[in-house]
This record gives structure tokens, C-alpha cells and sequence, in this order.
């Protein structure tokens, strides 16, 4: 029965295709490209939630394809934004791509392998973090050799492209497909390459057809697209200016900072910059040196190195010109947080270490206030 059923389909889509095909030329529009025709025959075919278009498909690292025959994608996540003359459809809201060829050559092969891998490669930026691969198809109304030829020619021309950027399926209606299937067995088809697939021939001209838009409305349905991220698509060009501001006094403790990789707390920003405001105003009191020091530099080590432990035992900084030493700074910090559990001996070395900053501060502070003036200035 289910067989029955099944050459009747096949051999309705060949009628159905082959009036699609006579009615444009009918038309006279013989200038009608390959891929409107193949376009328009689908449509009839799959369900209206998804959509097809011709052009280009992005991402929010403002990367692009090349030129793409047939994308499809969804009718409803799909921003309207990018259909200004030339269409560009995010990578995100992309189900799968079809090459399209008159006469499948070598050359229009490596076209089409080359056009898929530049979508493929594209990486997604979702709202939820979660995407699927994007699937591509090459279908070729003929071609100039039998499947085993473009097998090996395939084989060929993907050698340096990395499996997951390689053709899901190649469909040459009335010769066959080639395909993946699953090395573990040999018989269940995938709808993309991987490291346990290897390409199959599936040699059955009548019912290509066919088998193209099964494979095709299956991998639809395994794929599950979800809204681009346009914040990111946004910031990507730096076109557009979202850069925040919070006034000043509404900003709380418990807010985060972050630059180039680094965290750093609202509080301990607030701090730095307290203390960098006074520094540099030269009016820096001796009792406050080390708690000035230490307030600038413990937060700013502590968001790049993680922990003070982290920090690299030959690490140098330098105090006005002066480079001091990261493991003796550190050794007096570690006093200074004991407080009056610190032991004479040690209390007399942070005494001896705050003189010795604060003597380099009190020597350049004409210096700093003419530094601060011109900064104002």
C-alpha cells in the first residue's frame, strides 16, 4: 500500500514539476532564472510558515554569505529590516539554502560548495543562546556526468572544507542524490555530515524528485530556528550608538563594570576613582598613602589576575616613574589588612613601606597638581 502510495506522489511532483517548468516558458519569460522555478514549485509544496528569498545571509559579527539562489527561513522571526532592496536574511532565523544549476559542471560545483560553506560557517547569535546548523542543498535540473563522477569530484573539492561546513544533500533530477549517511551501518540516512557519516548514492532517476523534497522537509522539521539577538547585530558595526548612561548617585554597589575580559564591581570603581581624585589633586595625606594605594591597586589586580595568588611573581608597576616590586607590595598589603593583629616587627615595616611611597608622592606633588590642571583644563 504504503509503496503504491508513494509512486504515486513521485510521479504527481514529476507532472507537477514539468507544468511548472512549460508554464514559464509558455509565458514567454525564458529570461525567468532556474531557481524561481524550483522556488515556486516548493512553495506549493511546503507549509506557509516557511518562507523563501534570494540574496544574502548575515550575522551579528557582521560577517556575510555569498550570494544564495533559494534561502529559506521563517515567515514570522525573520526582521523586515533587512529587505531594503537587497535582501539580507539573518543566519539565525535560516533553516537551509538551495544552490541551483542548469547543467551541474565541476566548476558550478565548487560554485556551489564554496556558496554553502560561506553560510554554513556562519556563527548564530540567538536570543536564548540555543541554534541549530543551518542545512544546504545543490539541485541541478542535469549535469554533464553520471553520480559517480560528481561523487568523486565532490570528494574533491571539499577535502579542505571542514565537515561541518559541507553540503547536506546533491540532487540532479532524473540521475539521483548524493548524501550522508551514518558510517555505523551504512543505511541511515543524516540530514548533515559529521565525523560518523560518510556520502551515499542514492541511484533512482524516476523518484529524485521526490527523494530531494523528503530529505528537505525532513531536515525542516528537525531544525528549530529562534530569533536573532538584534542587540548584537546592533552593536556589531558600531553604527548605532548604545552606549548607557545612569546618572550620577543611582548607580548601586552591586552593579558589575566590564572591560576588555575584566569584571569590576560599582563599589570598587567608585572607590578608585575616590582615591585617583584625590591622588592626583596632591593633597594626599600621609595616614591615607597605603590605603590609597592599595584601594587603587588591589580591585584593578584582583579583576585581571582573578585572586592576588594568580598575580605573576615578576610582575612590576610603577609609583610616579618609581618600578616597585609586585611580591613586596603584596607581603605589606597582607599586613595591612592583619590590622592591630599584626605583630610589631610588621607594623614597623608597613610604616616603613607607607614613608617610603608617600616620600615619592611628596617629592613629585607640584608635578601631580600641574598634571591635574592640565587635565581639567
Amino acid at each position: 500500500m504504503l509503496d503504491e502510495l508513494f509512486s504515486a506522489i513521485s510521479q504527481k511532483m514529476r507532472v507537477d514539476f514539468e507544468k511548472v517548468t512549460k508554464q514559464i516558458l509558455h509565458n514567454g519569460e525564458r529570461g525567468t532564472a532556474r531557481e524561481t522555478i524550483l522556488q515556486e514549485y516548493l512553495e506549493t509544496y511546503i507549509p506557509k510558515k516557511y518562507a523563501f528569498a534570494k540574496g544574502m545571509i548575515i550575522n551579528a559579527m557582521n560577517e556575510c554569505s555569498k550570494q544564495i539562489d533559494i534561502i529559506i527561513h521563517d515567515s514570522i522571526i525573520t526582521p523586515y529590516l533587512f529587505d531594503i532592496g537587497t535582501t539580507m536574511i539573518p543566519i539565525e532565523t535560516v533553516y537551509a539554502t538551495i544552490e541551483v544549476k542548469s547543467r551541474l559542471t565541476k566548476d558550478e560545483l565548487e560554485k556551489a560548495i564554496k556558496n554553502i560553506e560561506s553560510v554554513r560557517k556562519l556563527q548564530k547569535r540567538t536570543i536564548n543562546g540555543i541554534s541549530y546548523s543551518t542545512a544546504g542543498y545543490i539541485f541541478a535540473y542535469d549535469s554533464d556526468s553520471s553520480l559517480e563522477t560528481i561523487y568523486k569530484n565532490y570528494i574533491e573539492l571539499s577535502k579542505d572544507i571542514p565537515i561541518s561546513h559541507q553540503v547536506s544533500c546533491i540532487c540532479v533530477l532524473g540521475k539521483g542524490l548524493i548524501l550522508p549517511v551514518m558510517k555505523d551501518g551504512l543505511l541511515t540516512i543524516s540530514t548533515f555530515p559529521g565525523e560518523n557519516t560518510l556520502y551515499a548514492i542514492f541511484n533512482d532517476p524516476e523518484n529524485s524528485l521526490l527523494m530531494f523534497y523528503l530529505l528537505l522537509f525532513h531536515t525542516l522539521n528537525e531544525i528549530q530556528v529562534y530569533p536573532p539577538n538584534m542587540i548584537e547585530y546592533a552593536q556589531s558595526t558600531g553604527k548605532l550608538n548604545t552606549s548607557l548612561f545612569i546618572p550620577s548617585g543611582y548607580m548601586p554597589d552591586d552593579a558589575v563594570y566590564r572591560f576588555m575580559g575584566h569584571s569590576l564591581s560599582m563599589k570598587d570603581v567608585n572607590s578608585i576613582q575616590e582615591w585617583r581624585q584625590k591622588f592626583f589633586s596632591g593633597n594626599l595625606k600621609r595616614d591615607e598613602m597605603l590605603q590609597c594605594e592599595f584601594g587603587m591597586m588591589i580591585p584593578m589586580l584582583n579583576s585581571q589576575y582573578g585572586t592576588l595568588e594568580n598575580v605573576p611573581k615578576d610582575c612590576k608597576f610603577t609609583f610616579m616613574d618609581i618600578p616597585l616590586d609586585f611580591e613586596i607590595f603584596k607581603k605589606h598589603y597582607f599586613i595591612y589588612q592583619k590590622g592591630n593583629e599584626a605583630t610589631p616587627q610588621e607594623k614597623s615595616d608597613l610604616q616603613k613601606y607607607g614613608d617610603f611611597l608617600f616620600a615619592i608622592y611628596a617629592e613629585n606633588q607640584e608635578k601631580i597638581k600641574q598634571t591635574n590642571q592640565s587635565k581639567e583644563s
